[in-house]
């Protein structure tokens, strides 16, 4: 139930979800292509993504259930 419009230039694309490349420079990982639901560990501890979209990442931390939002300050790509 949701309306779109088409035309011959503008194809319909539908987003289903967001991806995310993510570094952590004071270890120097970088993690590539991560979704919803994957874990990362850095800094001595372990960080659940719980939601992306276009600009930003949510993290919530294992230990303590604390959540932590990381904006993405450069270009989005496609």
């Amino acid at each position: 139930k949701e309306s779109v419009t088409v035309d011959k230039d503008h194809p319909f694309q539908a987003v289903r979800g967001y991806a995310a490349d993510l570094k952590y420079g004071a270890e120097d990982k970088t993690w590539i292509n991560k979704r919803v639901g994957s874990v990362l560990a850095f800094g001595g501890d372990e960080y659940e993504i719980v939601a992306i979209t276009r600009t930003e990442v949510a993290l919530r931390q294992t230990s303590n259930d604390k959540k932590w939002m990381v904006k993405y300050d450069g270009e989005v790509g496609e």
